[in-house]
């Protein structure tokens, strides 16, 4: 692996998004379907994913719109989620595979069968943590059903990934994000997006607000433009983050 061009390419990245959009480019070999980072939660923090999405710093593309909302939404779920007690207990990366059928714990079997519902097949977690062990975080690889041969790329891959990660962490610790005043949503737009966040769909929050979908799907496009928001996930993310939703 070109470590030279990935750190002279990464330290010419001037937002988060292009940094990781680098290093995942870097691994294209690997054909990870989408990638997923997020660093700063408190080591101390009870909340796991609320806590990353709260606290850190959350890059990337999500595995789906609707899986965010629904883990947020379930607290089984997020009880299930044993990525965050990994990360903040181990330096080493985690290979992981999606079979639901194969696993003991009913919640852990959930949990991952949403992933696969939604085609995740398996993936690669890799731990970061600050040297004063205040926080962590973690970039994650999803793959997918059209990702061949996977698995066995990681296994020759996982440390090169390790440490390209460690210098990513140390790159965005470097790239100051941009300071802006939390965005006015209205108060409709508000209700759409806290909906989504409680894994509601279009037309069940049209019922609940009492709106036609097409209403709703304009409400929620105004709040991702005001966000700046790509997808209903990271408008999700965004708003929890600012405060300007409470779950």
């Amino acid at each position: 692996m070109a470590f030279p061009r990935l750190r002279t390419d990464m330290a010419d990245a001037r937002s988060d998004q292009a940094a990781v959009d680098r290093l995942v480019a870097e691994f294209e070999h690997l054909e990870p379907s989408c990638a997923f980072y997020c660093s700063g939660s408190p080591i101390n923090g009870m909340g796991g994913l609320q806590d990353k999405i709260e606290h850190g710093r959350v890059v990337g593309k999500l595995v789906d719109d609707q899986v965010l909302g629904a883990i947020l939404a379930d607290p089984e779920l997020q009880a299930a989620d044993k990525f965050p007690e990994y990360c903040k207990n181990n330096v080493r990366p985690l290979v992981w595979q999606c079979e639901p059928a194969r696993m003991e714990d009913a919640g852990e079997r959930r949990f991952f069968g949403l992933a696969a519902d939604f085609g995740v097949t398996g993936g690669i977690t890799i731990p970061i943590h600050q040297t004063d062990s205040s926080t962590y975080g973690n970039l994650t690889l999803f793959f997918n059903r059209n990702s061949k041969h996977w698995l066995d790329q990681l296994n020759t891959s996982s440390s090169d990934l390790h440490v390209a990660t460690l210098y990513l962490h140390t790159r965005l610790s470097d790239i100051q994000p941009i300071q802006k005043d939390a965005p006015a949503l209205s108060p409709r737009e508000q209700d759409c997006i806290l909906f989504l966040a409680l894994g509601y769909q279009t037309a069940q929050i049209a019922d609940r607000l009492l709106l036609s979908d097409a209403t709703v799907n304009e409400y929620i496009r105004n709040a991702r433009r005001k966000l700046n928001a790509r997808t209903r996930s990271e408008a999700v993310a965004l708003a929890v983050r600012l405060g300007l939703v409470s779950l």
